[in-house]
């Protein structure tokens, strides 16, 4: 990309939105590589800083790439791998760290292809998904947080125990799977475990309440890509969502 990109923030508090935009304005002496733009004119911007616990500002963030997708978001959190696949720039917010989340965020822009090639970029490219959870509040919540976080473009399907989930996924083949551990029939490990040795590219999220080191140790034993503790987050739900598509010629 030949301009310079156009940087701001969305959704920090106000301490922090000031420590950032103060932090840009050093490295923008230094650097030339982009210009800062005000918190209010976060509208404009093609590298957004957006605070990952802010579900307001997920949302305003998601809609502004709607309509321009070549925006890039570099998520505040607390720590780096808070929010697979995407950028974070983790607290606290010092100099060191919005350098280097900069200069990753400023180089795969450049590497971002105009024309169709073999790079490899992040967009929600799931279109099957199946939510399986004999809660009905979660099935709910996830029947109307998933197409607002993709913009409509997902086919939900529902299982309220894991007996109910194995038939519809002998029937059907998913993108992604988002399982519940603890449920009446087949229990989430066994329901992953089974379906990664018939369809290993399907996608499968544990969504579950259980957050101890030894149950995430066993959803990873049991081959799951990744493991959400109720309830998700929008920005993990939404990282979720987007995994790496090859571009080819």
């Amino acid at each position: 990309m030949n301009d310079r990109a156009h940087v701001s923030s969305i959704g920090l508090k106000k301490n922090e939105t000031a420590v950032l935009h103060s932090i840009l304005r050093i490295v923008e002496n230094l650097t030339h590589d982009f210009s800062v733009l005000s918190p209010s004119e976060f509208g404009a911007a093609d590298l957004l800083f957006v605070d990952a616990h802010n579900n307001s500002a997920i949302k305003e963030a998601g809609k502004l790439r709607e309509h321009n997708n070549d925006i890039t978001e570099i998520f505040v959190g607390d720590s780096e791998d808070e929010i697979p696949d995407a950028l974070v720039l983790r607290r606290p917010i010092v100099i060191k760290r919005v350098r280097e989340v900069l200069k990753t965020a400023l180089r795969l822009r450049s590497q971002k292809p105009h024309k169709l090639t073999n790079e490899t970029s992040y967009e929600v490219a799931i279109s099957r998904v199946l939510v399986v959870d004999d809660s009905a509040p979660v099935r709910t919540y996830m029947s109307e947080k998933l197409p607002q976080l993709s913009a409509g473009r997902l086919d939900i399907d529902f299982a309220e125990d894991g007996d109910k989930a194995l038939h519809i996924l002998k029937e059907r083949i998913y993108d992604l799977v988002f399982l519940d551990v603890v449920m009446p029939g087949a229990d989430g490990y066994e329901i992953c475990k089974w379906l990664k040795s018939i369809h290993p590219k399907t996608r499968v999220v544990m969504l579950t309440g259980k957050k101890s080191p030894f149950d995430k140790v066993r959803g990873s034993m049991s081959g799951c890509d990744a493991y959400l503790v109720k309830p998700p987050k929008d920005a993990k739900l939404m990282s979720i969502l987007r995994k790496p598509v090859k571009h080819r010629r």
